[in-house]
């Protein structure tokens, strides 16, 4: 069975299938295990598969979204259950326990138990938008998130650089 946003595949007979999965961009897959107590808010495309046991649902950013330049909206994850993500490079789970401040193409998932909120990487947002220091996120609270180590903005903007020009 197939929706506009989601494939489900089922295994039927009496041997065990397989499915293969792979993220639009190299980098780490990782197994979170859901434990119905937390949700968890995964940014842009980087939820990647689920148990059918657990609830999807997408929360829009609004302002925050187009304010950031990220995806307008993040997919959250909930009920008990494993699901996976994936990251652009290598995946880093911090706890955090107080305040971090992540730029936006850095983060891949988080828990509900954090509060985040868009700010100025520069000292002024002039600077900010001038210098290309972009915007990031100020996470307060207590739980985990996933960072991944490579920003596929930056890449993307690295890389066209340096192609030929379209004829």
């Amino acid at each position: 069975a197939e929706n506009f946003f989601f494939s489900t595949y089922t295994c039927h007979g009496p041997v065990p299938g397989e499915v293969g999965l792979a993220p639009p961009l190299q980098g780490e897959v990782r197994r979170i295990d859901s434990d119905g107590v937390r949700r968890w808010i995964c940014s842009g495309g980087s939820y990647l598969a689920s148990a059918p046991n657990l609830q999807l649902d997408t929360q829009f950013q609004g302002l925050k979204g187009m304010f950031t330049g990220e995806s307008m909206s993040f997919m959250v994850v909930s009920g008990v259950g494993p699901f996976l993500v994936s990251g652009f490079g290598r995946l880093s789970e911090i706890d955090l326990n107080g305040t971090l401040v992540v730029d936006t193409g850095h983060v891949v998932a988080f828990q509900d138990t954090l509060t985040y909120s868009p700010t100025k990487a520069g000292s002024s947002w002039v600077q900010t938008f001038l210098a290309g220091e972009g915007i990031v996120l100020r996470f307060c609270g207590q739980g985990k998130i996933l960072v991944q180590s490579h920003n596929a903005r930056g890449f993307g903007k690295t890389l066209g650089s340096m192609l030929p020009q379209r004829s």
